[in-house]
């Protein structure tokens, strides 16, 4: 027989054990981004924005935005409808035409909303 301290501590153990477990696999399920970009300021050529899916799940995005400095930078794709579909560690890329180029400074925030999300992922730039 297993003295009473012994099977309670084994009890608290795994208990500690499964709990720490069970966080993890849901902060591995969480979406993960990386961004690069690259703005030329050539008004000949487009700047990109690249995002990479750091996660092991694919991630559906139904819009994005670029936030500077608190306020929405218009794209010219305010009336388009798309889903942009990432595969787990591929990338998509955002060109942004000569029209609607902007500078990169102050604070540049991407704005990703989610299918299954409320809230969008800002992600500085």
């Amino acid at each position: 027989m297993i003295p009473e301290n012994v099977a309670n501590l084994t009890a608290i153990y795994a208990a500690t054990l499964s709990t720490f477990l069970f966080l993890r696999e849901i902060w591995k399920m969480q979406p993960k981004f990386d961004i690069s970009h690259f703005f030329t300021g050539n008004p000949e050529e487009d700047d990109v924005i690249t995002i990479y899916n750091k996660s092991n799940r694919t991630v559906f995005i139904k819009q994005f935005s670029i936030v500077k400095n608190g306020k929405d930078v218009d794209l010219g794709n305010e009336a388009d409808f798309y889903i942009i579909r990432i595969q787990p560690h591929d990338i998509y890329s955002i060109k942004i035409s000569q029209y609607y180029k902007f500078s990169i400074k102050g604070e540049v925030y991407l704005a990703l909303n989610l299918i299954g999300k409320k809230k969008p992922v800002k992600i500085r730039i």
